[in-house]
């Protein structure tokens, strides 16, 4: 009888110590079944490029800016980039990666060969080095603010009326010294009426520690000049240790654009390169 309940016990301790083993074997085999995540996320690098650069950026279907080691920074545009695994970015959110086939409209191709139109503006990176978009909202103008403005125009030597200037303004910590500062963009191109103007112009500056900083200025001697471009805000990009600014010009008399790429060290703002108008 004792050797009965022996023999029974080592069994039972057998089937345990086994079913045990069959557990570890199938949790190991289903964790090498586990799909991960391929939601790209900023600091994400896609591969299998063409690209001989470590960074570049489509801003609009004909207009690249690129970046190796050898040239710096520099107008791509007019490069084949179909084969290149791009970030998309719409409205500084982040989608999967992409190709971008050139057209008339975005054609954005998945792994999956399937494609989707899209009409609306968006930047796409493909990176070998760190970077992340930098969400940002405009904020409302200010009093002081406005004094920033008028002040700016007064040193220009330029007549205007206020409410009828085109005015972006971000508020952002672009030299990152922990004190946000206050980045301008100031013209009157396009404008319906231009009483009360004197020169058509348009100036980016930047208040940084109470000094006002130029980054972008172009002056035409007589109203309502139509070969000057009318700039914007384009997209704040973080790349490795740097906030860069991209800003767009629109011609009026067309419609071609170029694109500056601009960083901020200290109190200076540095033009990293411009694009041909196309």
């Amino acid at each position: 009888m004792k050797q009965n309940k022996k023999a029974i016990a080592i069994i039972i301790i057998g089937m345990i110590f086994y079913s045990i083993l069959v557990a570890m074997f199938a949790a190991s085999r289903a964790n090498k079944n586990v799909k991960k995540d391929d939601t790209p996320t900023e600091q994400q690098k896609p591969s299998d490029s063409d690209s001989k650069n470590d960074f570049d950026l489509i801003i609009n279907p004909n207009t690249i800016i690129s970046h190796n080691e050898k040239d710096g920074w520099y107008d791509n545009s007019g490069f084949d980039y179909k084969n290149i695994k791009f970030n998309v970015y719409i409205d500084g959110k982040g989608y999967d990666y992409r190709s971008i086939v050139r057209g008339d409209k975005w054609q954005m191709v998945n792994d999956d060969e399937t494609s989707t139109t899209y009409e609306k503006s968006f930047i796409a990176i493909y990176s070998q080095i760190d970077y992340k978009v930098v969400n940002y909202e405009g904020k409302e103008l200010s009093d002081s603010n406005k004094k920033d403005i008028t002040d700016y125009l007064t040193s220009k030597n330029v007549n205007y009326l206020y409410d009828k200037l085109n005015i972006e303004y971000i508020y952002y910590d672009f030299n990152q010294d922990g004190v946000k500062d206050d980045v301008y963009i100031v013209s009157n191109v396009g404008i319906d009426d231009y009483t009360g103007f004197n020169k058509t112009f348009a100036f980016g500056f930047a208040k940084v520690l109470n000094q006002s900083v130029t980054f972008y200025e172009e002056i035409a001697n007589n109203v309502n000049a139509t070969n000057m471009c009318k700039p914007s805000f384009s997209a704040i990009i973080k790349i490795e240790d740097q906030n860069d600014l991209i800003a767009e010009c629109n011609y009026i008399s067309n419609s071609k654009s170029k694109h500056m790429m601009y960083n901020f060290v200290d109190k200076t703002v540095n033009k990293l390169v411009e694009t041909k108008a196309n």
